[in-house]
């Protein structure tokens, strides 16, 4: 038994955005299943993405479901433009 059971569990139980803030989405889903399947092999992690594409969201829900006990610490790593 994993972090949920099953799709149709899941898919109830973060029925709502105050429940799950990642929604509903099948991909969504997949994507935070195999992300917690490595969070719990402790396999880090690293989210890449545009600004605003919910990368702090989606880690605050794997350490939510993951390991809520431990305290979240958001490191935010800006890319330095290059000057040639």
């Amino acid at each position: 038994m994993g972090v949920w059971p099953s799709l149709t569990n899941r898919s109830q139980a973060v029925a709502t955005k105050a429940e799950n803030p990642l929604g509903t989405d099948p991909n969504v889903i997949r994507q935070f299943e195999a992300a917690c399947k490595a969070f719990m092999a402790n396999i880090l992690i690293l989210l890449q993405g545009e600004t605003g594409t919910g990368k702090e969201v989606f880690a605050r829900s794997l350490h939510n479901a993951c390991s809520p006990q431990a305290p979240f610490v958001a490191i935010k790593i800006a890319r330095p433009f290059l000057k040639h």
